[in-house]
C-alpha cells in the first residue's frame, strides 16, 4: 500500500481548494500531481 501524508501549515483537509492563490494551493496541486506522475503513469 502507498501513503503519503502532506500537512500545509495552517490549512484543514482540503482548504487549499478555497483559495487558489494561496502558496499552500499550488503547493497542494504540485505533491499531488508528483503523486499521480510516480504511481499511475503507464
Amino acid at each position: 500500500m502507498i501513503a503519503d501524508l502532506n500537512v500545509y501549515e495552517g490549512q484543514s483537509h482540503a482548504q487549499y481548494q478555497m483559495n487558489i492563490d494561496a502558496p499552500e494551493t499550488r503547493k497542494a496541486f504540485t505533491d499531488i500531481a508528483k503523486f499521480f506522475d510516480r504511481y499511475l503513469k503507464q
